[in-house]
C-alpha cells in the first residue's frame, strides 16, 4: 500500500489511498498497521504537528516514510519528547523529511525498548533543527537523531543507515547511537556489569555513519558507543559545543566502546571551548576502544586540538589498544587549549604515523600526556613520520610518565625545531608545501598542505607500522618512504 498525507487538503476521513484522498494528520497515520512493501508519503511544502509512531507487525520487508510534490521537505513538528519515535519497530527507510522539535528531546529516536535485535533503520537525507528541550539536563542521549535502549531488556541494533542528514541546533548531541547495554566496564552510562566480550556485552553491527552535516550542536557532533566494525565516513562537524551548560566535556566524532572502528574522511572545525568545559578536540578514540583507525580526515580551528586518546581504570585493564592516526591533517587547532594531541589516562599500543599538522597561536604541546594522579598514562605509543609546522610557541612532548613513547623520522619545521628526546632519524629541514598556513572549510583547504616537488618529506621517513593504501588525497602509497599526509602533489 501507499498511503498520502497533506496537511492542506486532506481528511482523515479519507482512505489515504491517493493523492485526492489523503490523509490529513500524523494520528492517522500512526493508527496504521503497516506491513513490509508499504510507502507512507507526506505532501512536500507542509507542517505536520505531532509525534509521529509508526506501528507494524510483520518483520518482513522494508516500510519507507517519505515525501511526494514539488517543494520543500515536509516538516513533522514534535510536541512531545520525539518529533519521530521508531520504537520497537524493525524495516524503516526514513527519507527526504524536515524535524524540528524545539521544546521536546529527541529530533528522531530510535528506541529498542524490548530488548533483543532491532535491524534496518536508515535514516537519509533528513532535516533536523532546533531541538532544544533537553539544554537544562544536558544528558548526552538526547539530540538530533537518538538511537538508544530500554533499562530492562539488553537490546541491541543491526543495519543502522544515517546517512546524507544535516543536523543544526540541537541540544546535546547531533548524531549518537547509546545503549544502556554495550559499555565495557565503564559504567556512568549503561546497565550491563561487563564480564567480556562475549559476556555481558550488547554491541550493534552493520552501522553506517555517512554523509552528514552537523552544526552547531550544543554539545558533540557524533557519539558512537557500542558497535562492532563501525563505519563514520565524510560526516562534517563545525562549531561543536555551541552552547554547553558547563561543567563538560565534548569533541566533535568519536566512538567509544568499539571494536575495528573506522573514521575516515570527516572534517570536524571550529569546535569551541568554552569556560567552565573540557576536551573540545575536532577528534576523540574514547575508552575500551580497540583497533580504531583514524585516517584521511581534515580538523581544524578546533579549540581543544585534534585528537583526544583517553582511557580510565588502572595500566589499561579495561582494554583500550590498537588506535592507528594516519594520513590525518591537523590545521590551526588547539588555540585555546594549547595542545593538539591529549592523552588522558591508560592508553595503550597507539601509531601516529604520517600526519601533517599545522599549528599557530597558543599551541605550546604537541602532545599532553595526563592523569589526576600523574599514575598509569598511556604506554607503548609511536609517533613516526609526522610532519609538524610550527608558526606560534614553541611546541614540545609532554610525556610526563608515559613510558615507552617511540619516535622516529618526524620532520621539525617553523618556530620549533628541535626534535623528540632520543628521537631516531628526526628531519629538520623545510617541507616546501604549496602555502602552509591557509585554512578553511572543505577539504579543498588540503590542498595547500601538499608536498612540491623538491620537498624532502616525498623521500624521507621509515616505512609505516601501519601503512594505509592511499594518502590524504586517495594516491597509491606502493610501500614508498614518506612523511605527512600526502605522497604526492596531485589530488587524486
Amino acid at each position: 500500500m501507499i498511503y498520502y498525507v497533506d496537511s492542506f487538503s486532506g481528511s482523515d476521513e479519507a482512505d489515504g489511498l491517493s493523492r485526492q484522498t489523503a490523509f490529513r494528520s500524523i494520528s492517522r497515520v500512526n493508527a496504521l498497521t503497516l506491513c513490509g512493501g508499504d510507502k507512507v508519503r507526506f505532501r512536500a511544502g507542509c507542517t505536520y504537528t505531532g509525534t509521529l509512531r509508526p506501528h507494524r507487525e510483520d518483520t518482513q520487508g522494508i516500510v519507507t516514510i517519505t515525501r511526494y510534490g514539488v517543494g520543500g521537505r515536509p516538516v513533522i513538528v514534535g510536541d512531545d519528547e520525539a518529533a519521530i519515535d521508531l520504537v520497537d519497530i524493525c524495516g524503516i527507510d526514513l527519507c527526504g523529511l524536515a524535524v524540528t522539535n524545539p521544546n521536546g528531546l529527541y529530533g528522531i529516536r530510535v528506541l529498542n525498548e524490548s530488548g533483543g535485535e532491532m535491524s534496518h533503520i536508515h535514516i537519509t537525507g533528513c532535516h533536523v533543527y532546533n531541538v532544544y528541550g533537553g539544554h537544562d539536563r544536558f544528558f548526552i542521549a538526547t539530540g538530533g537523531i537518538v538511537m538508544t535502549s530500554g533499562h530492562e531488556k539488553p537490546g541491541w541494533f543491526r543495519d543502522l543507515l544515517v546517512e546524507d542528514n544535516h543536523i543544526e541546533h540541537v541540544c546535546r548531541t547531533g548524531v549518537i547511537l547509546h545503549t544502556y547495554w554495550s559499555n565495557r566496564p565503564w559504567k556512568t552510562w549503561a546497565n550491563n556489569e561487563y564480564v567480556s566480550d562475549t559476556e555481558n556485552w550488547w554491541p550493534s553491527y552493520d552501522v553506517v555513519w555517512r554523509g552528514n552535516l552537523i552544526e552547531r550542536p550544543a554539545g558533540d557532533a557524533m557519539v558512537l558507543i557500542g558497535a562492532i566494525s563501525p563505519l563514520m565516513e565524510w560526516n562534517v562537524a563545525y562549531e561543536v559545543m555551541a552552547d554547553p551548560k558547563p561543567p563538560c566535556a565534548n569533541a566533535g566524532i568519536w566512538p567509544q566502546s568499539t571494536e575495528d572502528c573506522v573514521m575516515q574522511y570527516n572534517e570536524a572545525g571550529y569546535t569551541h571551548k568554552p569556560e567552565g568545559c573540557n576536551d573540545a578536540q575536532g577528534f576523540d578514540v574514547d575508552l575500551s576502544c580497540r583497533n580504531t583507525i583514524v585516517q584521511y580526515n581534515y580538523s581544524h580551528d578546533n579549540e581543544g586540538g585534534f585528537l583526544l586518546l583517553c582511557e580510565l581504570g588502572k595500566t589499561g585493564e579495561y582494554g583500550y589498544r590498537g588506535t592507528v592516526v594516519r594520513n590525518n591533517l591537523s590545521v590551526n587547532d588547539g588555540n585555546v587549549k594549547g595542545e593538539l594531541i591529549a592523552m588522558v589516562g591508560p592508553v595503550r599500543g597507539a601509531t601516529i604515523e604520517n600526519n601533517t599538522f599545522y599549528s599557530t597561536g597558543n599551541v605550546e604541546r604537541l602532545a599532553e600526556v595526563w592523569t589526576a594522579d600523574g599514575t598509569d598514562q598511556a604506554a607503548d605509543i609511536t609517533f613516526r613520520n609526522n610532519l609538524f609546522i610550527s608558526d606560534g610557541k614553541n611546541n614540545t612532548f609532554n610525556i610526563c610518565n608515559g613510558e615507552n613513547f617511540v619516535f622516529e623520522s618526524n620532520l621539525y619545521w617553523g618556530t620549533y625545531r628541535t626534535p623528540a628526546q632520543g628521537e631516531d632519524m628526526p628531519v629538520t629541514a623545510d617541507p616546501l608545501l604549496v602555502l602552509p598556513g591557509a585554512s578553511g572549510c572543505g577539504r579543498e583547504a588540503a590542498e595547500y598542505y601538499v608536498p612540491t616537488p623538491d620537498s624532502p618529506v616525498l623521500h624521507e621517513g621509515t616505512p609505516p607500522a601501519r601503512p594505509a593504501e592511499t594518502d590524504f588525497f586517495g594516491n597509491s602509497t606502493a610501500g614508498r618512504r614518506y612523511i605527512g599526509a600526502f605522497i604526492d602533489g596531485a589530488r587524486k
